[in-house]
């Protein structure tokens, strides 16, 4: 029986998923005015210093972040009394030492700029913004958190849906499940167009905080947007699975399967088990047949057994017998020969039961022969042929594991023999 994901690929938070991709490169100096430092600085520095945070910004702009925090760290000393310019300053090192993959120290800097609270409110959330990724990016998620809501606070009604993502990534690493998925959910209602990863994190905010129902209906959903993703029928199924609906979970795997959407071994399998546990084994092994036929599944010992087990649920003995055809290709043909002599037995088709036990007595390798030549008088028994019947119980007897019920069987016979003679 299939576990939670057990065989797919499960919905999981995924760490570090706060990180934008080319942040760095993005939050670099430019001169947009509003959002560059300099910028917000030309009407506060003085002239000289403006034009040595100007040749610091030139510098990063061409990839010489050491020389430009060389510069930048001379002008701190310089304006070092003057919050605002000091602000201004310690921005800029921040985004030098993020764009030189100096997480730890730009954080610093961001963290002494915001410090200084002189900054104007737009630099401010810029730096707020960048700062709280930071420290997701770090692993420092309650500080991640507590600056986040800050800043989407600070924005109100400009927040965007990507700064709720970025907040439910981090409440998603807290565990803080209820928040995460407020946020993501407002995110998603933001947005014009489906985005995979924010519904994927949804999910498994739902799953792991047991809402079911609701991660049910999410993916749904991601199956209607994605539904050449073979993963999300697995997972629904699963969930089912783990709420208890194990024929919805079947039906689900079911209508992935003839829609091509299981593209693993092991789904098929599982299919193929659940159907045998809902009460549906022939659909089971018709599962099954077609998997191995078509190759979606290995023609393996393994599963060709499976298939025997199915048909023979689905009292469907012709086709049971063919599987184990199959698997005593394997080996083992004398177990093999006396399971298909038994199937023959509970059908009371006792001269097929008699032509398997003799392939089996043939074939050797018997874990009971003893079991084999009672069974074989049985069949004479059945087929009024007493003189067999009593010499293959004869054999029997000489099997200590067999013994007492081959002489109970021969008393039966000759009684049997003497009434009918």
């Amino acid at each position: 029986m299939m576990r939670p994901f057990e065989s797919s690929r499960s919905p999981r938070v995924r760490r570090g998923a706060t990180a934008a991709a080319g942040l760095v490169l993005a939050l670099a100096l430019s001169t947009a005015a509003g959002t560059s430092p300099v910028a917000a600085a030309e009407k506060s520095l003085s002239q000289t210093n403006y034009e040595k945070l100007s040749a610091a910004r030139d510098l990063m702009n061409g990839g010489d972040y050491e020389t430009a925090v060389d510069k930048l760290n001379a002008l701190l000393k310089q304006v070092y009394g003057d919050d605002y310019s000091a602000a201004v300053v310690l921005q800029a090192l921040g985004y030098a030492h993020l764009n030189n993959d100096l997480k730890p120290l730009a954080i610093q800097d961001f963290e002494r700029s915001l410090a200084r609270q002189a900054l104007p409110a737009a630099p401010t959330r810029d730096v707020q913004h960048v700062l709280g990724r930071l420290y997701a990016e770090e692993g420092r998620y309650d500080k991640a958190r507590n600056t986040l809501e800050d800043w989407i606070a600070a924005k109100q009604q400009d927040s965007s849906a990507a700064d709720y993502i970025s907040l439910a990534n981090v409440y998603a690493q807290l565990k803080d499940y209820d928040k995460g998925i407020a946020a993501i959910e407002k995110a998603l209602a933001m947005s014009s167009q489906a985005n995979e990863s924010h519904y994927q994190l949804l999910v498994a905010m739902q799953y792991q905080s047991k809402r079911y129902e609701a991660a049910t209906e999410t993916l749904k959903t991601m199956i209607e947007l994605w539904p050449s993703k073979t993963q999300y029928w697995s997972q629904l199924a699963n969930i089912y699975l783990q709420a208890g609906k194990n024929e919805k979970a079947h039906s689900v795997l079911k209508l992935a399967y003839y829609k091509n959407r299981l593209d693993k071994a092991s789904d098929v399998l599982n299919l193929a088990r659940l159907g045998m546990t809902t009460g549906v084994p022939d659909q089971a092994a018709r599962v099954l047949a077609d998997a191995m036929e078509k190759n979606r599944i290995e023609s393996s010992e393994q599963n060709w057994r499976l298939l025997a087990q199915a048909w023979r649920q689905a009292n469907e003995v012709p086709q049971a017998i063919a599987a184990l055809d199959h698997v005593a290709e394997f080996g083992s043909e004398g177990e093999i020969r006396m399971r298909q002599a038994e199937l023959y037995m509970n059908q009371n088709s006792w001269r097929q039961v008699l032509a398997y036990v003799n392939k089996a007595i043939a074939a050797g390798d018997l874990d009971s022969p003893g079991k084999a030549y009672l069974l074989k008088g049985m069949a004479y028994t059945r087929l009024n042929d007493y003189d067999q019947s009593l010499a293959a119980l004869r054999q029997a007897g000489q099997y200590q594991d067999m013994a007492g019920q081959a002489q109970q069987w021969s008393q039966y016979v000759e009684k049997k023999k003497a009434l009918d003679s």
